[in-house]
């Protein structure tokens, strides 16, 4: 998706602002101009792949039999590294510290610890390792959901 015509950084702020989500519906409202994108329209806009699991930060019952934190664990990080009480970036294979950089500030930027690794940034990393789908467009519109 690229960007053609100019933005307004104080417009987009406005939307933000005033953004509330609904039924996976996302509405907005700027200058009593009322902004609906419901799910279609997200996917045309984002063109996030709609295909695979709900994920939403915790481990469904789609992958809870086959998942294993402590496999996941095994599969990320170094041979040697300590897997005992708090997973660190440091610990992961040079392969997947990238990944982890790339999900935590592009795909899904947040504002924690970045050397640390959560549970939700360890099985996305297994679920890329393992070739599990993840709808990418469920996924954005939670994320945007819970930061309300």
């Amino acid at each position: 998706m690229t960007l053609k015509l100019p933005y307004y950084l104080k417009l987009v702020h406005v939307s933000y602002n005033n953004l509330k989500i609904c039924n996976g519906v996302i509405f907005s409202e700027v200058h009593k101009i009322l902004i609906v994108i419901d799910q279609s329209l997200f996917y045309s806009l984002t063109k996030l792949s709609s295909q695979g699991v709900h994920f939403e930060g915790t481990l469904g019952d789609e992958w809870k039999h086959i998942y294993s934190s402590h496999d996941a664990c095994k599969m990320v990080c170094k041979e040697n590294a300590d897997m005992t009480g708090c997973l660190h970036a440091g610990s992961f294979t040079f392969k997947c510290r990238i990944m982890h950089y790339i999900l935590c500030r592009v795909l899904l930027p947040c504002s924690k610890n970045l050397a640390q690794a959560y549970e939700e940034d360890l099985i996305l990393l297994w679920a890329f390792q393992t070739g599990r789908q993840i709808d990418w467009a469920h996924l954005v519109r939670y994320r945007m959901h819970k930061a309300l």
